[in-house]
């Protein structure tokens, strides 16, 4: 059984979820997210080892013209930057100690430029990033298929949100 995804912020809302079966699926998944985000976007990415939060950004990079291949988990760089269609910083926290560490890193800067920032393990920090966030919560299900379920900002997310799981269930 799935459990209910957090919310992690106290204004945010849970705004949709949709199943993903496969790659091609995720991909799908991907373009839908891409045509949806503002040019100045934050997403938090959460779930367990293995749920597939590289991968969602690997699929993402593949929207705006990377090669996914060229796109690796910043486990120990902690931030990757790309630019093809659209600026891309990946970054993963999971290594990242506390508090002091994170702001080091400078990642304040990166919320103001006219780029798609995507967090992995941000829940480690919820409450120090941006309340604009849109997170994405990867649940592993039966059959290796995964439940992604959308939160934040019903204002800000949730008109985008109801476009993206209407073009990802009809693409």
């Amino acid at each position: 059984m799935t459990a209910a995804p957090t919310v992690y912020h106290r204004q945010h809302q849970l705004l949709g979820n949709c199943v993903i079966t496969n790659l091609p699926d995720l991909d799908r998944f991907a373009a839908a997210l891409c045509d949806q985000l503002p040019a100045v976007a934050a997403l938090g990415l959460c779930g367990t080892l293995g749920a597939g939060k590289t991968q969602l950004v690997q699929s993402f990079a593949k929207q705006i013209g990377l090669h996914a291949a060229d796109v690796t988990s910043p486990t120990f760089t902690l931030i990757q930057q790309y630019q093809a269609k659209r600026r891309l910083y990946h970054l993963d926290l999971y290594r990242v100690t506390d508090q002091d560490e994170l702001w080091e890193l400078g990642i304040e800067e990166l919320f103001e430029q006219q780029a798609v920032v995507m967090i992995e393990w941000a829940d480690r920090f919820a409450s120090s990033l941006p309340v604009s966030m849109l997170w994405l919560t990867i649940q592993i299900e039966a059959d290796d298929q995964r439940r992604c379920c959308l939160s934040g900002l019903p204002d800000m997310w949730g008109r985008r949100i109801g476009s993206l799981l209407a073009a990802y269930r009809h693409g």
